[in-house]
């Protein structure tokens, strides 16, 4: 009995290397906006990730 064969895409995961000082702060999309608060550990207050609420409320119990 032989074993699975399985597609290439689908045994090896992507990795994206991103150089977060090299960050633009040009918000284009949801990833632009995590970049951005990496990059000033600042949430603005249009950011349309639902995920930025939660941080920024996080952030500010914190503080």
């Amino acid at each position: 009995m032989r074993g699975k064969i399985f597609d290439l895409c689908n045994v090896f995961p992507e990795y994206f290397v991103i150089s977060v000082p090299l960050f633009n702060d040009v918000i284009r999309d949801e990833l632009d906006e995590w970049l951005y608060v990496v990059k000033h550990s600042e949430v603005k207050k249009d950011f349309k990730s639902p995920y930025m609420k939660t941080i920024y409320e996080e952030s500010s119990k914190a503080s």
